[in-house]
């Protein structure tokens, strides 16, 4: 079988209402690109509880499954990794969210001590929520998306590999042939740790000949902006695509018809399992 699935930081919370990059601006564009794109499983980053409300008004053919990761000053910035699967197509029999820190059943931030009493403290509370999902055929796919921090790189590497057990858990409870996606803004690039443990348990879906990078900025110059995924435009991909199927296509969806829709542009990717 082949599907659609795109990854998309939204900023949901953020953006400048003087430069037309502001919340409410930026929600009726996005719907509308992505009834466009129809995928069959989307995943977003940096959702908050206005805009997943608002999707599933508008777009009622999606189910969606999605818990704030906490940590947050209010509802408006209280984040979430949503997950939408569409209806005619999947059935969910499981569902969890689980955090990238030391206590994961727990909501929780990773903080980490090393052997010369430096603490290690991931920027903000990070979480990835997954969804089990019954094909029509049958068929039973794993559906994951997370966020990694973008800050303290132990953080980062710990979260993958919570997520590569978390898979394997998966598989002992629903079988070894299942399906597996996760998607997500890993605020890493290929030459990373972080990519490398990834991509050496998961195949990455991204097209080589079609790469760049995913996070913008808005458009603005983003060659010196303290630490937050400092990327130039033209560069390689912080969000991605993995999965244990073949990777069929990939875009990148940078349509910019009636301007900015986040300070990332999404991805899309065609498996085929």
């Amino acid at each position: 079988m082949r599907i659609s699935v795109i990854s998309f930081n939204t900023a949901s919370p953020w953006g400048s209402e003087e430069k037309g990059t502001g919340s409410k601006t930026r929600i009726e564009k996005f719907i509308k690109y992505m009834g466009e794109e129809s995928p069959d499983l989307l995943g977003t980053q940096e959702l908050n509880y206005f805009w997943a409300e608002e999707i599933q008004k508008v777009l009622p053919e999606y189910s969606f499954y999605g818990i704030i990761r906490g940590g947050d000053d209010s509802k408006w910035t209280s984040e979430m990794n949503g997950v939408f699967f569409k209806n005619e197509r999947f059935e969910k029999i499981f569902q969890k969210t689980f955090w990238l820190s030391k206590t994961p059943e727990i909501s929780s931030r990773f903080v980490e001590t090393d052997e010369n009493g430096n603490e290690q403290k991931a920027n903000c509370y990070r979480i990835c929520s997954y969804v089990i999902l019954k094909e029509k055929s049958g068929a039973l796919l794993a559906f994951l998306n997370t966020h990694l921090d973008h800050i303290c790189e132990r953080a980062m590497l710990w979260g993958a590999e919570l997520i590569l057990e978390e898979i394997e858990g998966i598989k002992e409870k629903f079988g070894n042939d299942i399906n597996i996606v996760l998607s997500g803004d890993f605020n890493q690039k290929e030459d990373s740790a972080v990519y490398k443990l990834l991509s050496s348990r998961l195949c990455d879906t991204t097209d080589e000949t079609k790469k760049r990078a995913t996070y913008q900025n808005w458009g603005a110059d983003i060659s010196d902006n303290k630490g937050w995924a400092p990327l130039r435009p033209g560069d390689t991909p912080i969000d991605f695509i993995f999965t244990n199927g073949t990777p069929a296509q990939y875009r990148i969806l940078d349509k910019l018809d009636n301007g900015y829709i986040s300070d990332h542009f999404g991805i899309r990717a065609e498996i085929d399992f």
